[in-house]
């Protein structure tokens, strides 16, 4: 219902810029199940990039993107 109208990639612009504006983060990490396309094709089209080798502790199944500013 909610799909395709670009509310997640707003929403995720404005989390992004609050952490790097107003937090003044260096780096943002995103973790999501393997298997979310909808997630990782979010992820990637707003510059994120995969972390190989690194794992969430408290999920085997997440895979962990990241953003610098």
């Amino acid at each position: 219902l909610f799909q395709n109208q670009g509310i997640m990639t707003e929403a995720l612009q404005a989390v992004l810029n609050f952490g790097f504006d107003t937090l003044q983060l260096h780096k943002i990490k995103a973790f999501t199940h393997y298997a979310n396309e909808n997630s990782k094709n979010l992820l990637t089209k707003n510059a994120f990039t995969l972390v190989d080798g690194e794992k969430d502790a408290g999920n085997e199944d997440n895979i962990i993107f990241s953003i610098k500013k």
